[in-house]
């Protein structure tokens, strides 16, 4: 945007413009991508929740077998 605003320095030492509608492209291109990216780890809640429920039934079986061995 800053480089299509002012175009006079970039075209004084021989810069394609057209490069500026690539990189404007690519930055839309990658923020799909990035928002894509972070919506697929926005439900932290269901790792959590299979993590303390293995939690909860390991320390059960454990706490049944250290009863066991008294």
């Amino acid at each position: 945007m800053l480089g299509r605003a002012y175009p006079d320095p970039l075209t004084a030492i021989g810069f394609d413009l057209d490069q500026l509608d690539l990189a404007a492209t690519r930055s839309d291109e990658l923020a799909d991508l990035l928002a894509e990216a972070n919506g697929d780890k926005a439900d932290p809640n269901h790792s959590k929740l299979i993590r303390d429920k293995a939690y909860m039934l390991m320390k059960g079986l454990v706490d049944e077998i250290r009863e066991a061995g008294k």
